[in-house]
């Protein structure tokens, strides 16, 4: 399922774990999409919360750094959209 830009930001402003808005959205598009998404959201968290240190992120997420760089390609994280 492919989402409009204003949906993908609505989900971005009202997304967290265990509301009602996150098991709507996961009824609704498929858990996998909403996996998906809660993962990159994490992943955004941590590398605001280190400056984008990605070591740092890594070990907050406690996941190694590889996998770390593997998941911010795969969820096309930009450091530019991070930093503003």
């Amino acid at each position: 399922m492919e989402l409009t830009d204003a949906e993908l930001q609505h989900v971005e402003d009202h997304w967290r774990v265990g509301t009602p808005f996150a098991v709507e959205l996961a009824l609704n598009v498929g858990l996998k999409f909403a996996v998906d998404e809660l993962e990159a959201e994490l992943i955004r968290e941590a590398l605001n919360q280190t400056k984008w240190n990605r070591k740092r992120a890594a070990a907050l997420l406690h996941m190694p750094r590889s996998t770390l760089l593997s998941k911010i390609a795969e969820h096309h994280i930009d450091p530019v959209e991070l930093l503003l």
